[in-house]
């Protein structure tokens, strides 16, 4: 799954499919039930790079069952955020907002270390909440902006520090989100 992933958040999703299909495969026939929903959870995701929607959420909703009884909260928040994100693309912002909601107070009571791509996940539930005019989407794009920050922070070489921070689409979306509302 972590070439699926490479793959994936390079662009290049044949090659994500690819390493994907193979975790299936491979999980399956082990019976090893949490790499098997995290290839669901990125089978989710690229159906959705195909406009593929229903086989999306399908595959989203059978990772959510299994991280639902595992006890891994950062995989179920994950695959919760992603139905959420799914929803919302489909004009569903009150679908989405409840599911985003059920991800926040859980991350308020405990904060979460998303299993995957956890500033995608919190940008994600910004832009929800944000779409919804929720009054918690300032203190979440905060919480993103501070985690962004303080990831960047461990980064030592200048040229890669710069990149984490600008050639991430979703981190330079943060940046200048978190810059524009601080106006």
């Amino acid at each position: 799954t972590k070439l699926c992933s490479l793959f994936f958040r390079l662009g290049l999703y044949e090659k994500a499919e690819f390493y994907q299909e193979q975790a299936l495969r491979l999980s399956t026939d082990a019976g090893h039930q949490a790499i098997l929903a995290e290839a669901l959870l990125y089978a989710g995701r690229l159906w959705a790079v195909r406009c593929q929607k229903r086989q999306a959420v399908d595959a989203c909703e059978r990772a959510l069952a299994f991280w639902e009884t595992s006890g891994q909260r950062g995989w179920y928040c994950a695959a919760q955020i992603e139905l959420a994100w799914l929803a919302f693309e489909q004009g569903d912002r009150t679908g989405a907002l409840a599911a985003t909601a059920l991800v926040i107070a859980e991350q308020e009571q405990t904060p979460l270390d998303f299993a995957t791509e956890p500033l995608l996940m919190l940008w994600r539930c910004y832009l929800i909440l944000n779409a919804n005019q929720d009054e918690r989407a300032p203190r979440l794009l905060a919480t993103a902006y501070q985690q962004l920050q303080r990831q960047a922070t461990t980064i030592s070489d200048d040229e890669l520090h710069q990149n984490f921070l600008t050639q991430v689409a979703h981190h330079q979306a943060i940046i200048q989100q978190f810059q524009t509302q601080k106006r």
